[in-house]
């Protein structure tokens, strides 16, 4: 597949920083190029009207092109077991940040160059990714299994930043990631059945980061434990003699360690939990009517789904928590 990608954006910001105080020809004209008014350039207007320097436009285009695809090959021992190999290139097109957070004065200014490094854009990620696996059944086909490794990089990988404010997509460098899945469903009866999965991932940045990303180099990325794994006991069997069936769930999945921020820092860490959904109910044998009570996050677990830096006080920090339990029933009709 051949991916061809435009975007075009404006973006018109007030409150950013003006021009340092020893601005010079080659710096009003980078400032003009980014949107500011050239006035700017003159010591006595910037200083007295700073208001008109203190903002900040641009209207850019960008474009990506990418060729992506995928190669596999299988060999089947029989009509049960089989196993595989493959690889693909995936791939991700930059983009403009149109959020004020986005746009940083920090580094533009550096001697007399004109070159504009201000956040607004970021670059395409393209993702390499291999995979080797088994697929199986036993048991006359009521117990499945799969198993796959995989090991995939990701250049320029592009990470989703709260601030506080705002959200902003950097490219802080490269990952990889590597790993196993397995995963599996037991028909226990006729009427219960049993599935299952488990992941180990180990994704990291590497050592080829961008300029001032040198924390996390090595680390471990954000929202990424090493551990995942979800088991679901389900039930459907008929009830009544006018075919009346009832039918239940309980599902529980369990997430380990890992850190919430995009900063890594420590104190952004949410431990391991577990959380428990269920719901019960019966349809009548026509499939017309069904009713059902179900609750999530059944036992109010409380978890920090993304810890940020408070506005204008970064030793402090907020959280968005996961929702809380939730009980209720439904009745639904089919006509």
């Amino acid at each position: 597949r051949y991916i061809e990608e435009e975007k075009d954006g404006t973006g018109i910001f007030n409150g950013v920083a003006p021009l340092p105080e020893n601005a010079d020809v080659a710096d009003v004209v980078a400032a003009t190029t980014a949107g500011n008014p050239a006035p700017c350039g003159n010591d006595i207007f910037r200083d007295i009207i700073s208001s008109f320097c203190d903002n900040a436009s641009w209207s850019r285009t960008r474009e990506d092109d990418a060729v992506t695809g995928t190669f596999s090959i299988g060999y089947a021992f029989n009509d049960d077991h089989n196993i595989y190999a493959g690889y693909s290139r995936g791939f991700k097109a930059g983009g403009l940040n149109h959020d004020q957070e986005a746009y940083d004065t920090t580094g533009i200014w550096e001697g007399t160059t004109t070159q504009i490094t201000d956040g607004v854009e970021f670059e395409g990620e393209e993702a390499d990714a291999y995979e080797i696996g088994y697929k199986g059944q036993f048991a006359d086909g009521r117990l499945t299994l799969n198993t796959a490794l995989f090991y995939t990089e990701f250049t320029d990988f592009q990470l989703n930043t709260f601030t506080g404010l705002g959200f902003v997509v950097g490219n802080p460098g490269d990952v990889v990631a590597q790993g196993v899945e397995i995963e599996g469903m037991w028909t226990v009866t006729d009427w219960l059945y049993m599935s299952g999965g488990y992941t180990y991932a180990d994704s990291r940045y590497d050592d080829n980061l961008s300029p001032g990303n040198d924390a996390i180099e090595g680390r471990i990325l954000t929202q990424s434990p090493y551990n995942q794994a979800s088991l679901s006991l389900f039930a459907d069997h008929q009830i009544t003699d006018s075919g009346m069936t009832g039918f239940a769930t309980v599902n529980a999945s369990y997430r380990s360690t890992a850190n919430t921020g995009s900063g890594l820092e420590r104190d952004k860490i949410q431990g391991g939990f577990t959380l428990f959904n269920a719901q019960l109910g019966f349809r009548t044998a026509d499939e017309r009517w069904e009713f059902k009570l179900y609750c999530t996050n059944c036992t109010d677990k409380e978890v920090n789904r993304v810890i940020y830096n408070q506005v204008l006080a970064s030793s402090s920090r907020g959280t968005f928590l996961n929702d809380q339990r939730v009980w209720g029933a439904s009745l639904r009709a089919n006509f």
